[in-house]
């Protein structure tokens, strides 16, 4: 499924680009007098900051949650909400794009993971990166259980305006 979706993303961008060659002024598009170099299409952009920051261990003084802005930019300390990050903006950019940039995502604790304990077969595919992401910074189940047993969605937190989407991010 992921093979089609970024078959179909690329195909789009390839016809998109195309179109853009083609309504350029004259001056501005491709002639043949220009290298090999010049000529080749520019791949997708792509920033880190539209996926986010992923740190793990990212300073609790920074902001409670699993999600926090900082400045104009996004991090996250959750690896699952990182992972869905990177779902969303695959779907946008196409799987090579993404995965070829998303070193540039990882910051202090997954940095290290990356330069010292990932291993190249891992880095081949968007779904193995999800795997050893999610293996390596999953939340401890003995943590996660102690958490979800300390936490309660009550009567007074619905009179309190509580969501239950609150409830969750709070448990999670």
């Amino acid at each position: 499924m992921d093979a089609e979706r970024a078959v179909i993303a690329q195909t789009i961008a390839n016809v998109v680009r195309d179109a853009l060659i083609s309504q350029a002024p004259k001056s501005r598009r491709q002639s043949p007098e220009r290298s090999e170099t010049e000529n080749a299409p520019v791949p997708n952009q792509f920033k880190p900051e539209e996926i986010g920051f992923f740190d793990p261990e990212l300073d609790q003084g920074l902001g409670d949650g699993d999600i926090i802005s900082i400045g104009k930019e996004l991090w996250m300390r959750n690896v699952f909400v990182f992972i869905q990050r990177i779902k969303d903006v695959t779907a946008l950019k196409g799987s090579e794009v993404v995965r070829t940039n998303l070193p540039t995502c990882l910051r202090g604790a997954a940095q290290r993971w990356y330069s010292d304990e990932l291993n190249d077969r891992d880095k081949i595919t968007l779904s193995r990166w999800y795997t050893a992401l999610a293996k390596r910074f999953r939340e401890n189940p003995m943590v996660a259980t102690r958490k979800l047993n300390e936490v309660r969605y009550t009567r007074q937190d619905i009179r309190n305006g509580v969501t239950p989407g609150s409830y969750i991010a709070r448990v999670s």
